[in-house]
């Protein structure tokens, strides 16, 4: 080997040594488990969904998985006492009333029976905001008691922050009273829902056959998008309006509002598009030209639109009825129907508390799978709890996520040299052992 060779080889290996003590490339998923590691004092928030995820299935999973349909179940009947003034009024927009665990029970014994219909509610009633809200709601409390059952309980080891995701604000209040609320949260849950079905039909923020009143949008600046929304809005009520109802990512938006209305958005859109790509093609313009990509969601109202804003005062007169508080009815009615969501900002808040991880409390892994692109580079990692592959993230050894390291960890750095002069440190510096 030349000098020149085992000079650098030496430097190579100084270098790599020192890169290992001074950074980690990626957490070590090799040391215990990841509930260990947050009961130990690494920083952790919870993070709660909204619509769009199967709930009913998540919700087997998590109560079979842990015991919880006792405890399920004295829920659901304590939502019940409370709401027993309005529960005439609930039952002309909610026929199947609200008994999941009933519903499973009854689909359990379906299959145990040969060529035995499907029980229970429909897809159809699963999915309405009358059905949906208050089963998503359940299943995030199923999620959070399993937690505590496998030893991370956030009343007693409690996260740097909680984050909810439209109507997971619902699930975040749970949390900030330590499950003592459960059965009214849920009552409240089922008012939101009922008084979202109402004023949804009422008007005309909700599904048809071949319509629907959310779009998601991707590949979009949204402030471009926000032009062409307020644009086409002018004139009209901002009741009968599209919106630009939730940010889910740093490029992709959430449309709400009459099927009608968001059509034209879309159409608008396909027209920018075309006359962009004909100026690009006869090399009037160039780079990317404006192209997004829209996706119907599968909901039943279009959330986060003016349009619902009367629920706030139903809910909030129901409330009164049932002996519920009102003041924080009307308030978690406004966040989870009326008020837009910026999720990006509420994930950055989360990182900026200093938490190391996210667990995504469902249902499902949607949100995780959402939120990912807006964790990346941050060195922090995100796991669905509420999923069997989440849980063994957590409790199994050597199965915590690698998560790699921040990008900021790569930016040089100034160093103060003997004498007085600032220099800067890179990895290029690091790595060959010559003098920043």
């Amino acid at each position: 080997m030349s000098d020149i060779t085992r000079y650098f080889s030496d430097a190579w290996l100084k270098g790599s040594r020192r890169i290992g003590v001074d950074r980690d490339d990626t957490r070590s998923s090799s040391k215990g488990t990841l509930v260990d590691r947050l009961l130990g004092g690494e920083p952790y928030a919870l993070a709660f969904g909204g619509q769009g995820a199967p709930w009913l299935s998540s919700l087997e999973e998590l109560s079979r998985d842990n015991g919880l349909e006792p405890a399920l179940t004295t829920i659901v009947n304590d939502a019940a006492d409370y709401l027993a003034p309005v529960a005439q009024e609930l039952l002309v927009v909610r026929p199947v009333g609200f008994d999941p665990i009933a519903w499973i029970l009854e689909q359990e014994l379906a299959d145990e029976e040969d060529g035995a219909q499907a029980a229970g509610p429909s897809a159809a009633a699963l999915t309405s905001a009358a059905v949906s809200l208050p089963g998503v709601f359940l299943t995030q409390i199923a999620a959070l008691r399993a937690l505590a059952a496998q030893g991370l309980d956030p009343a007693v080891t409690a996260p740097v922050s909680v984050i909810g995701h439209s109507q997971g604000l619902l699930a975040a209040e749970a949390v900030a009273s330590s499950g003592q609320k459960d059965g009214e949260l849920l009552a409240l849950a089922q008012l939101i829902g009922a008084a979202a079905g109402l004023v949804g039909r009422r008007r005309g923020v909700i599904a048809a056959a071949d319509s629907t009143p959310m779009l998601a949008v991707s590949n979009v600046d949204p402030e471009r998008l926000r032009q062409i929304v307020e644009e086409l809005a002018e004139g009209l009520e901002p009741e009968r309006a599209a919106v630009l109802g939730i940010r889910n990512a740093r490029r992709r938006v959430v449309l709400s509002g009459p099927p009608a209305q968001l059509a034209r958005v879309q159409q608008r859109c396909e027209q920018i598009e075309a006359d962009e790509a004909r100026e690009r093609d006869a090399k009037k313009r160039g780079g990317s030209i404006f192209a997004p990509v829209f996706e119907p969601l599968s909901v039943e109202i279009g959330f986060h639109h003016p349009a619902l804003a009367e629920t706030i005062d139903i809910v909030g007169q129901w409330a009164v009825r049932c002996g519920l508080d009102e003041e924080k009815a009307r308030a978690l009615t406004s966040a989870c129907l009326v008020d837009p969501v910026d999720w990006v900002g509420a994930v950055d808040s989360t990182i900026e508390a200093g938490a190391a991880w996210i667990l995504d409390l469902g249902p499902g892994d949607l949100l995780t799978r959402m939120t990912s692109g807006s964790v990346r580079g941050q060195g922090v990692g995100i796991v669905a709890a509420a999923t069997r592959g989440g849980n063994r993230n957590l409790l199994t050894p050597g199965a915590t996520p690698e998560v790699p390291a921040a990008w900021t960890e790569f930016l040089p750095k100034p160093v103060s040299l003997p004498g007085g002069r600032i220099g800067v440190e890179t990895a290029f510096t690091k790595l060959t052992g010559r003098s920043p």
